[in-house]
């Protein structure tokens, strides 16, 4: 590995577990695991074939209060749907439960018709690319945080995927184009320009063995172009 990649890696390892609290519910106590950990036994062997999910009565409670119901949904192969509700409707919940930042209580969520649970976390994981409403950026450069979903990636699969977020025409404008760096957390790019980067690894992500894609919370940033 390149000594930019290492330093990439070892970033997102001190920097993106999330603050759950109460959330961190332990599940199928008798035979260990838990919450973002492996269960024994679990496939390091899977890989998607129709990228089918599946929610069966999911339960979620935080404090004592409900937030997912005996949710049921099933989202076919080559789908797109769109959740939508209130602030604190349990959208972005769903996309936590798919990664397993935590485990409902009761119900189960299968991938292809596998319990996620029976799945090593970091081979489920890495089937999926996320964009989330503040998508974590580098402090390195444009091209970097984009090849971050496949260092292998060739420069005009980079470039399809920044042409798929609508972002040529922007990094064209910049004096140092791809080399540009985004500051801390992307702090030197709007909003909507930081979303579009992460949709350009999302779409590199999807050049190689990411089969699902979950986007939440972005698009109210992406209306009116990159600025």
């Amino acid at each position: 590995k390149s000594g930019t990649e290492a330093n990439l890696r070892r970033a997102v390892s001190e920097a993106v577990t999330p603050e759950i609290g109460a959330f961190r519910v332990r599940t199928r106590e008798a035979g260990g695991g838990g919450w973002g950990t492996d269960f024994p036994g679990a496939d390091n062997n899977f890989s998607v074939r129709l990228a089918e999910l599946t929610f069966v009565r999911v339960k979620l409670d935080h404090a004592g209060q409900p937030v997912l119901k005996h949710i049921n949904l099933q989202i076919s192969a080559g789908s797109q749907v769109a959740i939508v509700g209130p602030s604190g409707a349990g959208k972005s919940t769903l996309v936590d439960l798919l990664l397993r930042f935590y485990d409902p209580q009761q119900g189960a969520i299968l991938l292809d018709g596998h319990d996620i649970r029976d799945l090593q976390v970091n081979s489920l994981r890495e089937s999926m690319a996320i964009i989330s409403a503040e998508p974590f950026l580098f402090h390195a450069s444009i091209e970097e945080n984009i090849r971050y979903a496949n260092w292998q990636a060739t420069a005009e699969q980079v470039w399809s995927a920044v042409r798929m977020a609508d972002l040529e025409d922007f990094i064209q404008s910049l004096p140092e184009g791809m080399a540009s760096v985004v500051g801390e957390r992307g702090l030197r790019l709007s909003t909507g320009q930081r979303q579009r980067l992460a949709i350009a690894r999302a779409a590199l992500a999807l050049e190689f063995r990411h089969d699902v894609v979950a986007v939440f919370g972005a698009r109210r940033n992406l209306a009116g172009g990159v600025g």
